[in-house]
């Protein structure tokens, strides 16, 4: 019977923990990181803009306070810029894996309840065949959310991803380092919100 009783005591609370819980998929665009040329004749050097696309699960323990676990994906490539034009050198997936704090305003029952966010993480880069790098990331966001239902809403947010590259003055520069110290890209993204 002692056994028994830690059992019945989290089945009888369970119903209580989903109702902080919040899933949500997303997708937007993310800007091009701008990096500064490093050799005569290069005019431009960025990683493009694009398309990005990602999922999170966050956990309120208060109507205002939680924590929230996010990935998001960018399929990217460097591009180099000369007198004579601009080409794309090889292609670059960005995978960003980020831990945050979520701080929302308003009413817990308000249908619209803006929120900040800020956090840390890494930033996975990968390309064929090169080797990927894991560089430390950050991140400090913005948005709003529009409760539908109870359980279901809407989701936009801007979201500023700083990566910390780490490479300005290294002798060689690796292909994801891009010879620089930091990459400063914005997340604009919207999607649904689903709560538990």
């Amino acid at each position: 019977m002692k056994r028994l009783l830690p059992l019945v005591l989290i089945f009888s609370a369970a119903p209580a923990f989903p109702q902080g819980f919040e899933v949500s998929g997303s997708a937007g665009y993310t800007t091009p990181g701008g990096l500064q040329p490093k050799a005569l004749g290069i005019s431009d050097l960025k990683l493009k803009g694009a398309f990005s696309w990602g999922a999170s699960l966050g956990w309120f323990f208060s109507p205002r306070f939680g924590v929230e676990a996010s990935w998001a994906r960018q399929e990217s490539a460097l591009e180099i810029g000369t007198a004579a034009g601009s080409a794309e050198m090889f292609d670059v997936n960005v995978d960003q894996l980020q831990g945050s704090f979520v701080l929302q305003l308003g009413g817990a029952e308000s249908k619209l309840q803006p929120f900040l966010s800020a956090g840390a993480g890494a930033a996975l880069f990968s390309a064929p065949n090169l080797d990927g790098e894991t560089k430390l990331a950050f991140n400090l966001g913005a948005g709003l959310k529009w409760r539908a239902s109870r359980r279901v809403g809407a989701r936009l947010q801007a979201r500023y991803t700083p990566t910390r590259l780490n490479d300005a003055s290294s002798e060689f520069c690796d292909p994801f380092g891009f010879c620089q110290s930091w990459l400063h890209q914005l997340d604009l993204t919207g999607g649904v919100v689903v709560r538990f």
